[in-house]
């Protein structure tokens, strides 16, 4: 028995082509801007009420997030994180939050000003798991911020600023600052395998998130 397959036009077939390329071109050339993006508060202009690092973050964040409260960006600093793994339960910290806060406080921040909130473990969607404990945590100690700056990791950053809109709300202004990687180039971040995997994996995670609800 004969049976017909449809094909393709060459037609077709070269605008396909043509999608796929246009398609890989806009995604090296601007998803990593996308990710990374880069909103700040500036004292003396529009302050910040508190500002937010996860304790797990690379040290230029942590130095990035520590300069702007030293600026006068913001009175507070919070740092979040659930349970460490075992190379930071060698020095001591049960938690990324303490952790974080023990690195603030080696650069000079009293601990009066720092919020630590110490999120319970979480299999999935830390990062929200994470903000939902600082809300929580912010509210047990009488905070209302109405402006919140959040530094994070290069291409972590558009999530992590997402979350924070989404379980705080409309009514608080979120401004997330990226600071650039340690380990890869941003400008050919598809030219080593750790770029392509952190970029790619991040916005696959950015759309989970996008399309998820906010608390579940």
């Amino acid at each position: 028995m004969r049976r017909e397959v449809p094909l393709p036009t060459p037609r077709t077939f070269l605008l396909g082509l043509l999608f796929l390329l246009g398609s890989a071109w806009a995604g090296v050339h601007f998803l990593y801007p996308f990710l990374a993006v880069e909103e700040r508060f500036f004292p003396n202009e529009t302050e910040a009420d508190i500002i937010c690092v996860e304790g797990w973050a690379h040290d230029e964040v942590i130095e990035k997030a520590v300069s702007a409260l030293q600026e006068g960006v913001a009175s507070r600093i919070a740092v979040t994180g659930g349970p460490v793994q075992s190379r930071e339960q060698l020095l001591g910290f049960e938690s990324y939050a303490e952790l974080g806060a023990h690195r603030l406080e080696e650069r000079g921040i009293s601990p009066e000003r720092i919020v630590v909130s110490v999120p319970g473990p979480a299999e999935r969607r830390r990062t929200l798991h994470d903000i939902l404990e600082l809300q929580r945590t912010l509210e047990s100690a009488g905070l209302e911020p109405k402006r919140i700056q959040v530094f994070s990791g290069d291409v972590h950053t558009r999530r992590t600023g997402m979350l924070y809109s989404r379980i705080f709300g409309p009514e608080v202004e979120v401004r997330s600052c990226s600071v650039a990687p340690e380990t890869y180039d941003p400008a050919r971040w598809w030219s080593t395998s750790e770029g392509l995997k952190t970029v790619v994996m991040e916005g696959i995670s950015w759309g989970y998130e996008a399309l998820c609800p906010a608390r579940s």
